[in-house]
């Protein structure tokens, strides 16, 4: 790989690397990065979230953005007291993934009365949005309509200042003078034939 495709990447498998746990007992807790063992494991640990020192898989973490300084094999006394300085608790409450599991562990923790309270609150929202959305739509209808008026009011004023329709039909209803039309010539009686009739008759007198 090229130097400018590394340097796309920030989080790397690293001694002191904090992870989020995504599979297993202890999913969803925060652990630190000892030692890597091979390509598959690392050793980690939580002190503060509560998970015990253990080989796991990186299929079952998941990298986060901060990082603790600590040494290779640290004491889980040293990883607590590194966690507490850089106060990486608090800046991951404030990242969108936190957020998102702290909304669903309240959710799944809500009794039937909490449950009913959400629903009615639901409603009212739906209800504001609703209304909200019928004023804009009247609003737009509106608008519509009055450019409809208004291109109704434009057409009717362009026909007015068009020419009134009696000089057009006058001026359809006067005849052309007619042409002058040669009368065809009568056709003349071939020779030959005037010819057959008077040897014809010429024949017959004698």
């Amino acid at each position: 790989m090229e130097m400018s495709q590394l340097s796309q990447f920030t989080r790397f498998v690293q001694i002191g690397r904090v992870c989020l746990i995504n599979y297993g007992p202890y999913q969803g807790k925060l652990c630190v990065i000892l030692d890597v063992i091979d390509a598959n494991r690392a050793l980690v640990t939580g002190p503060l979230s509560g998970v015990p020192r253990q080989a796991l898989n990186f299929k079952r973490m998941a990298l986060t953005n901060f990082r603790v300084k600590i040494n290779r094999g640290a004491r889980n006394k040293v990883v607590a007291k590194a966690i507490e300085t850089e106060k990486i608790k608090e800046q991951w409450e404030k990242t969108s993934i936190a957020r998102k599991m702290a909304i669903r562990n309240k959710r799944a923790n809500l009794n039937d009365f909490d449950r009913f309270k959400v629903m009615v609150l639901k409603k009212k929202k739906n209800k504001v949005i609703r209304e909200a959305t019928l004023k804009l739509m009247r609003s737009s209808r509106k608008v519509s309509q009055h450019r409809s008026d208004r291109s109704k009011a434009f057409l009717k004023k362009c026909k007015e200042t068009k020419r009134p329709k009696s000089e057009k039909t006058e001026k359809k209803t006067q005849k052309k003078p007619a042409k002058a039309t040669a009368k065809p010539e009568p056709e003349k009686k071939s020779a030959k034939k005037t010819r057959g009739k008077t040897r014809g008759t010429t024949r017959g007198t004698l």
